[in-house]
């Protein structure tokens, strides 16, 4: 009986035409249970599930720590500086931390050069203003005296008139 047959027909259906064992013929089905390589994968898997995990955890705890220090706490100190000088009562002389090379530092070199041309144009409208006030203050003396001039000026020319009718 070859292949389990002996009407000269093989698994397929078909004629066997003198086929002999161990020739190759038709379609063949392996039938094996895969319990023990399901149970491999599925340990491989979790294997690797708990492998990655492992790592993943302290990487994104890392990641977690070095943007904390490296953005957010910047980021964080740069507003904080930001709202301090812009609550602090127009205090023109306090400046940002400008030391270092990140763009943060250099966007506080900006500022602090920034803020130092507001203060001298704010100290020199301050001193133009200094000078209006003396300035305006000399001539309200000025028109003082001159007031005070033409009074006695019309008193002398009253008592002249006077005088003068009398004669």
């Amino acid at each position: 009986a070859l292949w389990g047959t002996s009407d000269g027909i093989d698994v397929t259906g078909y004629q066997m035409e003198n086929k002999k064992v161990g020739d190759l013929h038709g379609a063949f089905e392996i039938v094996q249970k895969l319990d023990k390589a399901d149970a491999r994968a599925n340990a491989s898997i979790w294997s690797g599930l708990l492998f990655s995990v492992g790592l993943l955890v302290p990487a994104l705890g890392f990641a977690y720590f070095f943007v904390q220090r490296t953005i957010a706490t910047p980021v964080r100190k740069f507003a904080d500086a930001f709202k301090n000088i812009s609550e602090g009562d127009g205090d023109l002389t306090r400046r940002l931390d400008d030391q270092g090379k990140d763009e943060l530092s250099e966007a506080a070199r900006w500022f602090n050069r920034f803020a130092s041309k507001v203060q001298t144009v704010i100290a020199e409208i301050s001193g133009s203003a200094q000078s209006l006030v003396s300035a305006s203050q000399n001539l309200s003396d000025t028109s003082s005296k001159l007031s005070d001039g033409a009074s006695h000026t019309k008193q002398q020319t009253t008592e002249v008139a006077t005088n003068v009718q009398g004669l």
